[in-house]
């Protein structure tokens, strides 16, 4: 069906994606066994002519590769594995790959949650996902997960879009705010409806404890702070950890301000409620202004009282070893609500929130809204270094819901099924060594863990 004959004396194979290998030579009618990665599309070339399969390129046989330019291949392999590896100019040679050897699968299930009483720090374990995520533009979240680019025409695409002015006009990023740019802002958006979970609220995370004694979120419009307008200002919280909250007065003019008490350490900032739009933030401390470069801000997700968490579900483990970029997937199957199910770990004594979720967390639009889903979400936790050998707890809130602040919350029967898996993208977890075939024979580089 592909146009081989019974007369071919040798058939090659060779894959292209998800990475190169140079499967091998079969007889016509042979079996061959390829696998095709979870998520991951397969590209293969099946041929006749031996010239076809090297592409009259160099390769490498019995190990994973890429070609990165000319005379330049990358090998890929498991971290702490030997592998035996022809060279292009058909030399034998054992290629040791860097990084401590993996003895569990990539992707494994951690277990499954049981229904638990509501632990005392729910708020924490809620707020700690909230401060984590953000709810920025779509298009602004994929430019950071790229990360930088070093082709001039990616870079000068990027430039000619986020400097568009309807892109300005419209604030849809947190990065707005601390610019020191008048004609910028960070809004609720309403292209597609009303994105704020249960009235939203906004969240300030200073980036690290830092000492304050007075912050200014500028408005400068009376429209924008009609949801907080009141002669008696607004109430807040903050926090140094999460966990131990205190309340805060916010008064509320032109600019929403608040004076805390000498001496106040705090790193994460929440209104019970938000303005439509803010310009610019601002701290202080003595009088002087505080650095801002660290600081993050959200504007959709419900204040702690509105979301009320009410149930739990947990599981206790302890990761022995974790391969590089590995997260955590904590998936809650069934029927939950819109935002009904809320996810994160705690990490011994303190927490871990979920930057990421599938679907994504509400986000100001500027083409496509996130669809809203009553079930099945899945809320992805980076695993760090630090998490290894320590007490791990995965948690899932069931949210409730209250009509008004001074309104008793109600919690929906739900059949849901959480579990807490652990994956890597195989990309991240592959260790590389490149080949340098641009001078006199073949150099295998080695170049400890920074390539692991």
């Amino acid at each position: 069906t592909i146009g081989l004959s019974p007369t071919t004396d040798s058939i090659y194979v060779r894959r292209f994606h998800p990475h190169e290998r140079i499967v091998g030579e079969f007889g016509y009618g042979a079996m061959v066994e390829v696998e095709v990665p979870p998520f991951r599309s397969l590209l293969l070339l099946v041929t006749s002519d031996p010239a076809d399969v090297s592409r009259r390129e160099p390769t490498v046989q019995g190990v994973d590769f890429e070609v990165v330019k000319p005379g330049e291949i990358v090998l890929l392999g498991n971290p702490g594995t030997t592998v035996p590896v022809t060279l292009p100019d058909g030399t034998d040679t054992r290629v040791e790959f860097p990084g401590a050897a993996l003895h569990l699968p990539i992707h494994r299930l951690i277990g499954d949650l049981v229904e638990a009483p509501l632990p005392d720090d729910a708020r924490g374990l809620y707020e700690a996902t909230c401060f984590a995520a953000d709810n920025n533009a779509l298009e602004y979240r994929e430019l950071v997960r790229s990360g930088p680019t070093e082709i001039m025409a990616v870079q000068a695409a990027r430039d000619a879009f986020f400097n568009q002015s309807i892109w300005r006009r419209r604030y849809l990023t947190d990065r707005n705010l601390f610019d020191d740019d008048p004609d910028k802002a960070f809004a609720v958006g309403r292209r597609w409806g009303e994105m704020r979970v249960k009235g939203g609220a906004f969240r300030l995370d200073l980036g690290a404890v830092t000492e304050i004694d007075r912050l200014e979120l500028e408005v400068g419009d009376d429209y924008w702070l009609q949801p907080l307008k009141s002669e008696e200002g607004a109430w807040g919280s903050f926090s140094e950890d999460l966990r131990t909250w205190h309340r805060q007065r916010f008064w509320c003019g032109e600019s929403i301000v608040a004076e805390f008490p000498t001496g106040t350490r705090a790193r994460y900032i929440t209104l019970d409620g938000g303005p439509d739009g803010i310009r610019a933030v601002r701290g202080f401390v003595g009088g002087k202004a505080l650095t801002r470069h660290r600081w993050r801000a959200s504007n959709l997700f419900a204040s702690a009282h509105m979301a009320a968490p009410g149930r739990a579900w947990t599981h206790d483990f302890v990761l022995e070893e974790a391969a590089n970029g590995a997260y955590l997937a904590i998936a809650v199957e069934g029927i939950h609500g819109v935002e009904g199910a809320y996810a994160a770990l705690r990490v011994g004594d303190g927490y871990a929130g979920a930057p990421r979720r599938a679907p994504s967390f509400p986000s100001n639009t500027w083409e496509c809204p996130v669809r809203k889903v009553d079930r099945n979400y899945t809320y992805f936790i980076p695993v760090t270094p630090d998490m290894i050998g320590l007490p791990l707890q995965a948690v899932v809130l069931q949210m409730g819901s209250r009509p008004s602040p001074w309104s008793p919350a109600e919690w929906p029967d739900v059949d849901i099924r959480p579990k807490v898996w652990i994956t890597a993208n195989e990309d991240d977890a592959k260790a590389r060594l490149p080949l340098d075939l641009s001078v006199s024979g073949s150099v295998i580089g080695t170049f400890g863990e920074a390539w692991s």
